[in-house]
């Protein structure tokens, strides 16, 4: 009886654990979208006065707050955050549906073009 009791309370531990670290790991995965979304509305590339949110807006013609972003982790362990970055659907015209997408390093916060759009409006704001 004692040894059925010693079993289950292994198992408990072990399933608590487990459970456990997979929360932790939420937790961080979440701390780093956080983080890449901050950046983007915050950064301004050098030599602008403008952040990269606020770039796309001007660009697409519409105000930072039409403009929405939302990521997905690429690499959990490099800490790297793909980011898509487009005008809110309700908002949205014919014209405007074009998407850029960013990669955002959150370790050292940098951050690369991955489509022609996120290309041409890193190249034009730099300038």
């Amino acid at each position: 009886m004692r040894m059925g009791f010693r079993v289950v309370g292994v198992i408990l531990v072990f399933v608590l654990g487990a459970f456990s670290l997979y929360m932790l790991r939420h937790a961080y995965d979440q701390g780093d979208l956080k983080k890449a979304s901050r950046f983007l509305y915050e950064f301004k590339p050098h030599g602008q006065d403008k952040t990269l949110v606020g770039l796309m807006a001007d660009k697409l013609g519409v105000t930072e707050a039409d403009v929405s972003c939302e990521g997905e982790i690429l690499s959990r362990y490099e800490g790297r955050i793909g980011v898509r970055c487009e005008v809110r659907p309700e908002t949205q015209s014919s014209e405007q549906k074009r998407v850029f997408l960013l990669e955002v390093e959150v370790v050292g916060f940098q951050y690369k073009a991955l489509n022609s759009e996120a290309k041409n409006l890193l190249q034009d704001g730099i300038r």
